[in-house]
């Protein structure tokens, strides 16, 4: 945890300019073709990926221990060759058939653009004539684009799976041994290439191209150093010649078995995901519409993923731990605490996050429609809920118990028939709720079924006081950023200036409000106390007098 957050201020920092430059940098229309590609080659991965990815933090640490290093060696070379193998062949199977995949492309962006154009003749509405506009003008850009340069798209998408199925492995075992510090400078210098290089290369008039060179160059350099930080964790593993061959086929049976069931976790992911909500809604919307959609995705995810950068690659070795040696006390105290964690953490932050959506969109993608603020709502109340109740399914699929998993992710399949209802009559906003939906239905019921197969007792208490403290604040606070208006931005540096001034204020208002009311109703639980307490860390008698 210590390695998670000591890199934090440096990869949000990172993290938080790539994520605003890039946008405005490229615009509505090459920021929508930069989300599909990265979107296609997700999804591709995802399909190819058949779970093992997220079951090798559960077995590199048994197999490392009963057979050693070359047992390991072995054991990863035939992962990373099945994986390898499986995405060459898609690879061949997308560039043989490129000529009509991308004919069908263009078929459907120039029918959409059709139907954009018929409405354009028959609106006199100059503001609705305006937005049609731009619309028809994206589709018809895409058009041109996929006919002049579709081949590279599909060249870039092939070097990007390749190189992300090495880097998946790779990783996965970083994280297993605890490394985090080398996983964290990885993942920071890929934070800082690849934005660094789409800027530079697009400034110098290498247009969508620069964006391509971008991503496969960053895609390399991180492969590259992943594998070196992988020689230096093997060379410390001690080595058991001989039994890995006796012994071969008790691992696999369970291995193929887990990552059967985090194949399907995967696939249901991916349902509410941006790889395929893009996808979904660029069939029906403009590459414009496919931009809003990443840009508030992306947003939420942004801070989500770093209020967890603490809990990073540590869940799932903890629960092995705990499932290793069969202590029930051990994992009611374990999910209570991370339970309590994440609720502190989550609960206010995402209510703080609301209240200032409309502003930060604003302020940081002027190029952006309004309408991107209430997908940041719809997105916050999702992620960060689903993250909350996240934990028991986690505990199910480390103590092997998955057939109430397999129910539970297939539920996601709602998102299908809700697609198909909402976006065609709301649009974008429709297509964030499906997304939502589909998002928390799986967690809800893993979450109602680990707590009474394991007898966990959920800190409702604990989650009272933090729900009164966010309440509290954002009813508080609310009329404020209604009467400050700090929605409208105005176009100069002052103004912009003055609006994240505003931001700040209420922002630390916030923080003070929601300590006051959360420590008046009694603040941590005795067994969170007793856990500060046993902790040796800068502040620790400040932290626990704090909370």
């Amino acid at each position: 945890m210590f390695w998670n957050v000591a890199l934090f201020p440096l990869k949000f920092a990172v993290g938080l300019v790539a994520g605003i430059v890039v946008p405005n940098l490229l615009g509505l229309e090459r920021y929508g073709l930069y989300i599909l590609i990265t979107s296609v080659a997700s999804t591709i991965g995802s399909y190819a990926d058949l779970g093992m990815e997220r079951a090798l933090p559960r077995y590199i640490p048994e197999v490392a221990h009963r057979f050693g290093a070359g047992g390991l060696r072995r054991f990863l070379r035939e992962v990373l060759g099945v994986k390898l193998g499986l995405i060459l062949l898609l690879i061949l199977l997308l560039n043989l058939f490129s000529g009509p995949l991308l004919g069908y492309m263009q078929a459907g962006e120039a029918e959409k653009g059709a139907a954009v154009r018929v409405r354009l003749e028959q609106t006199g509405d100059p503001r609705e004539r305006v937005r049609l506009e731009e619309e028809l003008e994206a589709h018809e850009a895409l058009v041109r684009r996929l006919e002049e340069e579709g081949r590279l798209y599909l060249l870039a998408i092939s070097a990007l799976l390749a190189c992300g199925a090495a880097f998946d492995v790779f990783t996965r075992l970083l994280i297993s041994y605890f490394r985090q510090r080398a996983s964290n400078v990885i993942d920071l210098v890929v934070a800082v290439l690849q934005p660094l290089l789409i800027v530079v290369l697009v400034l110098v008039g290498w247009d969508v191209r620069g964006i391509l060179v971008a991503l496969v160059t960053t895609a390399l350099v991180g492969v590259a150093m992943a594998w070196r930080q992988v020689r230096r964790a093997l060379a410390g593993l001690s080595e058991r010649a001989g039994e890995f061959y006796r012994r071969w086929q008790q691992v696999w049976p369970r291995f193929l078995a887990f990552s059967g069931i985090s194949y399907i976790i995967n696939l249901s992911t991916w349902l509410y995901d941006l790889a395929f909500l893009s996808l979904f809604t660029a069939a029906y919307l403009s590459t414009r519409d496919v931009a809003s959609l990443g840009v508030a995705s992306k947003f939420v995810g942004l801070f989500l993923g770093y209020l967890m950068v603490p809990l990073s690659g540590i869940q799932v070795p903890l629960f092995s731990h705990l499932y290793a040696r069969k202590g029930p006390a051990e994992l009611q105290e374990a999910f209570s605490i991370l339970t309590q964690f994440l609720l502190l953490l989550l609960l206010p932050t995402g209510c703080g996050l609301a209240l200032l959506s409309s502003s930060l969109i604003a302020l940081l993608y002027p190029g952006f429609p309004p309408e991107t603020a209430a997908l940041v709502l719809v997105f916050i109340a999702a992620m960060f809920l689903e993250t909350i109740i996240g934990t028991p399914q986690n505990i199910l699929q480390v103590y092997e118990r998955y057939g109430m998993i397999v129910l539970a992710r297939l539920s996601a399949l709602v998102i299908l028939p809700l697609l198909i209802l909402l976006v065609p009559r709301y649009g974008l906003l429709g297509a964030a709720v499906a997304a939502g939906v589909a998002r928390l239905l799986p967690r809800a019921i893993t979450f109602i079924y680990g707590l009474r197969f394991f007898s966990l007792r959920f800190p409702w208490r604990f989650a009272g006081r933090v729900v009164a403290g966010s309440a509290v604040m954002g009813g508080l606070l609310y009329p404020l950023v209604r009467w400050w208006n700090i929605a409208q931005v105005p176009p100069s540096w002052a103004g912009r200036g003055l609006v994240l001034g505003k931001d700040g204020a209420i922002a630390l208002a916030g923080l003070v409000i929601f300590w006051a009311v959360f420590k008046a109703l009694g603040g941590l639980e005795p067994e969170g106390k007793r856990r500060l307490a046993e902790m040796r860390f800068p502040f620790q008698k400040f932290l626990l007098k704090l909370l």
